[in-house]
């Protein structure tokens, strides 16, 4: 590792002569494996409380929207249900990480295929609801003295009903070309 002098200044080079294996009789390639592993672990962990945090946060924030009555309104209903898709997206982001193994990918199990595309859905409904604040938030200013408003049900078909045809397409692409490792491999 790099010395850092008594001035403050680091030294130009690293020396790396005191560092040793954990276990003196492991081999190399051991050694990198563990570490890998280690590596992994470790980014799941990180990967796991920053989406435990995310889901606390954005369940407190759900639970404002429905305790606080008085602040109601399109722009907040809005706020409201893309709160939601990320609630959603969370969870099903949980549940994923649990039945999606290397068993169940093999297997193309039919529980496996359901929550990858419910995980899909829910992210596309967080995209479609970020949409809808746009386009809110567009309507609102370019026609800031007209009197003609959409309906909250408008944005609520948008944000919760255009996903569909998109997901059912590539159920369909997925079913009719690919239909083997749970609907994950990248690879055609």
């Amino acid at each position: 590792t790099k010395f850092c002098h008594l001035n403050g200044t680091w030294a130009k080079k690293a020396d790396y002569s005191r560092c040793r294996p954990v276990n003196i009789s492991s081999s190399i390639k051991d050694i990198e494996t563990r570490q890998w592993k280690q590596h992994l672990e470790n980014a799941k962990l990180l990967n796991n409380i920053g989406h435990t945090i995310s889901l606390l946060c954005l369940v407190f924030a759900f639970a404002l929207f429905a305790y606080l009555k008085s602040i109601r309104c399109t722009r907040n209903n809005i706020h409201w249900n893309l709160v939601a898709t990320f609630i959603l997206r969370n969870t099903s982001w949980f549940i994923t990480q649990e039945v999606v193994n290397v068993q169940t990918v093999l297997d193309n199990s039919w529980y496996c295929r359901a929550m990858i595309t419910l995980n899909n859905y829910f992210t596309s409904t967080n995209f479609f609801w970020m949409f809808v604040e746009g386009l809110y938030l567009h309507i609102n200013i370019a026609h800031a003295f007209s009197t003609d408003r959409f309906s909250f049900w408008v944005y609520a078909m948008v944000g919760w009903c255009a996903p569909v045809p998109i997901i059912t397409a590539w159920v369909l692409a997925k079913v009719l070309l690919q239909d083997e490792g749970c609907w994950i491999k990248s690879d055609g």
